[in-house]
């Protein structure tokens, strides 16, 4: 009989700054540990406090030990990094690890997408026979632009199969339309690949340089003056031509709050579909507690104030004609899609995102900083 266990995802606490124009020395980051280790997906979770570029053996500094079980892999931030039990790692972020094992009578499977993100873990008895069907979820799966094909096991479909030993597939995805790379270009920062050419999907991270003297990192602005993101080791997807540059400030200027930004797709040609990536930034202390992401849309062609798109005081929207859609699945990088079907030719759509919390007791909401109005044309979409 096949059980399944799903990996849990965790939103780590934003590090803590020293005010100081030479900081870096006293940056202190939370690593959690999980292990992961039975079908009925019991967590045991330690957690450190450490310096920036301390190197750190997790096993050492956490006792994961179980009798009958056997480790199988480290992941950090619910990617897999290693096989070897005594792991080392230096911090440089904020970090999640889980040690993945297995009972010693089992087979794990783990399942993957295709930036090796860890989908979902499931234990096997040894002879179990896998049948892809058996393995598919929409919400797991789903990746704007493109369609789910396959399980690959070693660069080759894996279908129906009688399982024999521990294995890792991963997901294997078909473009709806293909195009030529999308650029990447970054202004006071780095990108670690080095590479500046990325095929739409791809999740890239880009990384702000070093604080000046007396200011400290605030925020990521596109080449509209838009705020992407107050993170300055930023992940995301790529979705078209990108221009980003890091925004520095006085030492004690940074805010830390939530904050949510909206994009639409506009480089995949999919028919009556409009799709908007949304990305939130939430720092997970004791004044904040996450509740809901989402998006508030409307169709119309009439000119609409920013402010339709808001909550009134009782978190119902001011207009009926208003759809308010709220994420079922967010990524590890805190992004959702969110697509409007049946869109027909010269609708005019407006979208906005919003992400909804708790601070101190108090149920608050933030908006995206714009709204998007799109309008279908054929074979494609307009920005207005």
């Amino acid at each position: 009989m096949r059980k399944k266990a799903f990996i849990l995802l965790l939103i780590i606490i934003v590090i803590n700054l020293v005010a100081t124009s030479a900081y870096s020395s006293y940056l202190t980051y939370n690593v959690t540990v999980e292990a992961f280790f039975d079908d009925y997906n019991h967590i045991v979770v330690d957690s450190l406090n450490v310096k920036y570029k301390t190197n750190v053996s997790l096993m050492e500094n956490c006792d994961l030990d179980f009798t009958n079980y056997e480790f199988k892999y480290w992941l950090i931030d619910d990617y897999i990094v290693s096989q070897d039990m005594n792991y080392e790692i230096e911090i440089t972020k904020n970090t999640k690890a889980t040690a993945i094992y297995k009972p010693s009578d089992k087979i794990v499977v783990v399942f993957v997408d295709d930036n090796n993100y860890v989908l979902q873990v499931a234990y096997f008895d040894s002879g179990d026979t896998f049948e892809q069907d058996d393995y598919y979820d929409e919400r797991l799966l789903s990746k704007v632009g493109y369609r789910f094909s396959d399980w690959y096991l070693n660069d080759e479909v894996f279908e129906a199969s009688v399982l024999t030993s521990d294995i890792i597939i991963k997901a294997a995805y078909k473009p709806l339309d293909k195009r030529n790379p999308y650029r990447l270009v970054v202004f006071g920062g780095n990108i670690p690949s080095g590479q500046s050419y990325y095929p739409f999907g791809q999740i890239v991270t880009i990384v702000a340089d070093d604080d000046p003297i007396d200011k400290e990192f605030i925020y990521w602005v596109d080449e509209f003056g838009n705020i992407v993101s107050p993170s300055r080791r930023f992940r995301f997807m790529i979705i078209n031509d990108i221009r980003l540059t890091a925004v520095f400030g006085d030492v004690g200027s940074r805010v830390e709050e939530p904050f949510i930004n909206i994009n639409v797709v506009t480089s995949v040609i999919e028919a009556k579909k409009i799709s908007y990536v949304n990305q939130f930034y939430f720092p997970l202390n004791s004044n904040f507690q996450f509740i809901e992401v989402g998006m508030l849309m409307l169709k119309t062609n009439e000119n609409v104030d920013i402010n339709l798109l808001e909550f009134d005081s009782s978190f119902r929207v001011k207009d009926p004609r208003v759809v308010r859609g709220s994420a079922l699945s967010i990524s590890p990088y805190n992004e959702f899609l969110m697509s409007k079907v049946n869109v027909e030719i010269d609708d005019i759509w407006y979208g906005r995102s919003y992400i909804i919390y708790e601070e101190v007791g108090i149920i608050k909401v933030k908006y995206s900083l714009i709204m998007i109005k799109v309008k279908e044309i054929s074979g494609g979409k307009e920005i207005l």
